[in-house]
């Protein structure tokens, strides 16, 4: 089982999921040394041309790259030494739902804090890339891949899945995969239920989940980023207006975020059995709020 994230670097419109993709933005440098920067800003220990660990999210998380595309992933078997998340809080609504008739696997669940500190490892990523003026957009999957770093193969569902998902919503930002159906962040701080600047008339759409990684509630709560103005930091790379809309959609996004933190109070569970039912029933507060 794996957690794979995917991030790729382009100078149009274009973006990836778990996969992140790169907008046009006032920085211009080459491909490799745009990537060399990029991980620049959360490799923890080696180069990213000599190694391959950039966090301890209590499992190894490795990053490789090809062409313009880089892949973060973490394997659920491969584990390290557990440390504290950086956001521990107790949750009086976890989610807990899977889709029917799907497969499911015991170990996401007994093995969940490799999921919540890999996120926090992306958010961290992602709010960091703001702050240097890089515009990212990307797409969490799970599942099922052969990542073979030594022979430099990598294939499955998550990729598909990420590859796909990450141009189907015209922000920047992270979005879940279809996976989140079935494994998804227990916890409701990670996550938020946001059907906005979702390209309804792409049939990749059908790739992503209606819920987003809340990383603006990461912004707000960690000292890196608490202090600096979002809404500056998105106008400073707002400088063509071929892309403005995936920039104030963004802005958009983080406004919604601040101003529902405690969303899942908000949701009816009336009558749940699945996530669909939840999709359902948190579609119909979205509605409300909007």
């Amino acid at each position: 089982m794996f957690l794979v994230y995917l991030f790729r670097h382009c100078q149009s419109s274009r973006l990836l999921s778990f996969l992140f993709s790169y907008l046009h933005t006032t920085i211009n440098l080459p491909i490799l040394q745009a990537h060399g920067y990029l991980c620049s800003i959360s490799v923890t220990f080696w180069s990213w041309k000599e190694g391959q660990y950039i966090a301890n999210a209590n499992g190894h998380v490795n990053v490789c790259h090809f062409s313009d595309t880089f892949i973060i992933y973490v394997h659920y078997l491969c584990r390290r030494e557990a440390y504290w998340l950086a956001t521990p809080k107790y949750e009086p609504y976890p989610l807990l739902l899977g889709e029917k008739d799907t497969p499911y696997c015991p170990i996401f669940y007994q093995e969940h804090q490799i999921y919540l500190s890999f996120l926090q490892t992306c958010m961290d990523f992602f709010c960091q890339s703001i702050i240097a003026g890089i515009p990212l957009r990307g797409c969490v999957s799970s599942g099922f891949a052969l990542m073979d770093s030594n022979k430099s193969i990598y294939f499955g569902t998550p990729l598909v899945e990420a590859a796909r998902g990450e141009p189907a919503r015209k922000a920047i930002g992270i979005s879940f995969g279809k996976s989140f159906n079935n494994h998804h962040p227990v916890y409701n701080d990670y996550f938020i239920p946001f059907w906005d600047f979702i390209k309804t008339d792409d049939p990749k759409s059908k790739f992503i989940s209606p819920m987003v990684l809340d990383w603006p509630r990461y912004w707000r709560i960690s000292p890196d980023f608490k202090d600096f103005s979002f809404a500056d930091c998105i106008k400073k790379m707002n400088t063509n207006p071929d892309f403005s809309e995936y920039y104030d959609n963004a802005i958009s996004f983080f406004n919604f975020s601040n101003g529902h933190e405690n969303w899942y109070e908000e949701i009816n569970r009336d009558g749940i059995s699945d996530i669909i039912d939840y999709y359902k029933k948190t579609e119909e507060w979205f509605k409300s709020v909007t």
